[in-house]
Formats: C-alpha cells, structure tokens, sequence
C-alpha cells in the first residue's frame, strides 16, 4: 500500500491554477512511487480559528490534522492574494500553531501566481515556525502562473521540468527523512 502525501491548495477554486498544479504532480508522483497524493479538500470548510477552541478544536480541524499526522509529507501549493495568502488557506495554518503536526515533516512548497513574491517569503516563514522542513530544492514560486498553463490547464513544458525537479528533491527528502526515522 503507498504512503499518502497530503496536498494542500491555498485556492478554494478547484478550476484555479494552483489546484491544477496539484493535480498534475498527484498524477506523477503516484506513476512511479511508493507515495500517492490526497488533494486535501476541505480548506474552504474550517471554522475561523478562536483561540477559546484551541483546547477542543472543531471536527473539522482536528480531521484536518490528523490527515497531517499520518502523512510523511505535505505539498502546499497557494496563489496570493493582495500580498499575502488567502484567507481560508491561512486560517487552517492558524489551526496548527499550537500542535506539533509539522514538526520535522518534510513539505514541498508552490506559490503560483502573477507575483507572488510576498506571498512566498510569508508561507515559508509560517511553515518553518510551525516546524517543517523545507529543503531549498522543495521551494517553488512560480511568477505569471497563468500563462504557464496550457488551454486544457496542464503546465506548458518549462512549469512541467520546474516540477518534476521540485517533486524529485522533495521524494528524495522523504526517503531521507523515513530512512533516518527507521534508522533511530
């Protein structure tokens, strides 16, 4: 049975560029891995994070965090909106700052928009606070998303090489990251 990898869409948009991102690298890292990739869909549905429910989360978060602990790997892939991450997207993060969910996980992280430059910088510090690792490999952003797509929503080929790189640094950090665990 393989792994599952959780991958998260910064976007709600199941059309929107970033969740098609997604869907490509769940159909290339399921090809020729011992991992496959859940797109998680449930971003949109979270409560607002109250620290009054931290103790006892909703049902929702605590799915959602369990989905995170039994995962070896996380992929985040988020668009930007006004220069900064979308607000569904950053609430479920606000739901983690008081777990330990991430810490030492190996994630892969993709902004993929016009800019998003600020965007970018604020989902690596916010993974990295909450303890992830993220190889320098396993950072993408990708300016002028849009236009990287084709008409039917696949990455044009030069997206499609800056992928298949991302994913391989990120295969070989999860192999690393079992292979120390199983070692200890």
């Amino acid at each position: 049975m393989k792994k599952k990898i959780l991958a998260i869409s910064g976007s709600t948009r199941k059309s929107s560029t970033n969740y098609r991102i997604l869907e490509f690298l769940q159909d290339s890292i399921s090809q020729d891995s011992q991992y496959e990739v859940e797109i998680f869909e449930g971003v949109d549905t979270i409560p607002h994070f109250s620290e009054d429910q931290d103790r006892t989360p909703p049902d929702e978060v605590i799915s959602f965090q369990r989905k995170l602990i039994q995962c070896p790997g996380v992929l985040i892939c988020s668009p930007e909106y006004v220069f900064s991450l979308p607000g569904s997207f950053k609430n479920s993060l606000d739901w983690l700052v008081s777990t330990t969910v991430l810490l030492n996980k190996p994630l892969a992280m993709i902004v993929a928009a016009a800019s998003g430059e600020e965007a970018f910088r604020s989902l690596r510090k916010i993974c990295e606070t909450l303890g992830a690792s993220i190889n320098d490999e396993c950072a993408l952003l990708v300016q002028g998303a849009r236009g990287k797509m084709d008409p039917e929503g696949k990455p044009i080929p030069e997206l499609r090489s800056q992928l298949i790189d991302l994913q391989d640094s990120f295969l070989e950090q999860l192999a690393a990251t079992e292979s120390a665990l199983q070692s200890s």
